[in-house]
């Protein structure tokens, strides 16, 4: 349906997701407004994730994204996406590592604004 929020504001909880769209619809909050980012064909949008800005101290921030269908489209849209979650293996044997900022990307003299945590 045209201008519906088809999937509502929200961060990927992930490091990183892909995705291929051949029409717009993807929209990003930048300085606080909605705004569509462009459209490239044969484009990937790349997207950090939660656990990328864990990782990274806050050097890549999650964007919060939502999709839209623009007004007064009423063809389809098709997109892709591939979402890269690293820490989900629920095997018995697993032991799950705490997740922490990678060390050689922290500002020297800086602490990690997250306390460790498992990721499930």
């Amino acid at each position: 349906k045209p201008g519906f929020a088809h999937l509502g504001g929200h961060t990927d909880f992930g490091s990183c997701t892909l995705l291929v769209a051949d029409r717009p619809g993807l929209q990003i909050v930048k300085d606080g407004e909605w705004c569509a980012p462009p459209l490239v064909k044969g484009g990937v949008y790349v997207n950090c994730g939660d656990l990328m800005r864990m990782w990274s101290n806050d050097a890549f921030t999650s964007a919060v994204h939502r999709v839209r269908m623009p007004t007064g489209s009423h063809d389809g849209r098709a997109s892709i996406a591939f979402f890269s979650s690293d820490y989900i293996n629920r095997s018995p044997e697993y032991k799950e590592p705490l997740i922490v900022p990678v060390p050689e990307l922290l500002v020297e003299g800086a602490t990690s604004k997250y306390k460790p945590e498992k990721w499930s």
